[in-house]
């Protein structure tokens, strides 16, 4: 019984929960920036990106930007939740009023246009189906760990290779 106490205790302690989620966080940015790293290694050494940079026209930090802020062609955001909760709603209600604001400039701006891509994993986001399905609504593509390959097959697709063009 003195070990459910513990786990209660450290389930609820807000730091600790804290330091686990951030833990995770940068855990999924390194493993989505190893992809990148390794496509520029073996398919475009001019691929440029951007980490954690604050975008203005959706008034946030975005987590992979490429080739950069000032010229966005690709807009990358990470999920990862082991757990359900509300977080995930309103997760999900930032990336439709973000991806609604990509439209608008879209339509305006068809020479630069902006894509959307969302990195979305763990067991939680089973547990919120509905959160999930607008996230896919939100997006022009949704991978996970799994599914890596999108990411290459997107950089093949809208990043260009200098080589080809």
């Amino acid at each position: 019984m003195r070990d459910h106490k513990y786990v209660e205790r450290i389930l609820n302690d807000n730091e600790i929960q804290g330091k686990y989620s951030n833990e995770v966080g940068a855990h999924v940015e390194r493993i989505i920036q190893t992809r990148l790293e390794n496509y520029k290694a073996t398919v475009n050494r001019t691929l440029q990106y951007e980490i954690q940079k604050e975008f203005p026209l959706l008034n946030k930090n975005i987590d992979f930007l490429i080739p950069s802020v000032n010229a966005p062609i690709i807009l990358i955001e990470s999920s990862y939740n082991i757990t359900t909760g509300s977080g995930q709603s309103k997760r999900a209600d930032q990336l439709v009023e973000f991806y609604s604001t990509l439209m608008k400039h879209n339509a305006n701006h068809r020479a630069s246009q902006i894509i959307m891509l969302n990195y979305c994993d763990g067991f939680g986001w089973v547990g919120r189906q509905n959160d999930l399905h607008r996230i896919y609504g939100a997006s022009d593509f949704v991978f996970n760990q799994r599914t890596l390959d999108v990411l290459d097959e997107v950089l093949n697709e809208y990043y260009p290779n200098p080589q080809f063009v």
